[in-house]
């Protein structure tokens, strides 16, 4: 599903590093939905990672976005099941 949304906040850039030791820029981008009617009433984040961010270093808060959302689930070890929902940044409308 593609969801239209508009940016409420961006987080500051932050360096992480992965479980191979490599090291990354991550920045969190907080999105609500922007229909209400058609997709609900939400507001969540989308991590960027990389090139990513350098991708969409001109976004501003109030910015309209396009997020894909993909649910997807995980068996654990122990046979339990965790659902989840995969979010990605598509494109921000530029002015």
């Amino acid at each position: 599903m593609i969801a239209v949304c508009e940016i409420t906040g961006i987080e500051p850039i932050q360096e992480i590093e992965f479980s191979d030791h490599t090291k990354h820029r991550q920045q969190n981008i907080w999105v609500k939905s922007g229909d209400e009617d058609l997709q609900g009433n939400w507001t969540t984040f989308v991590k960027l990672y990389d090139e990513k961010i350098s991708e969409n270093e001109g976004m501003r808060v109030g910015d309209v976005v396009s997020v894909s959302v993909t649910p997807t689930s995980r068996r654990l070890n122990n046979g339990s099941c965790v659902q989840s929902v995969i979010l990605k940044l598509i494109g921000v409308a530029r002015a």
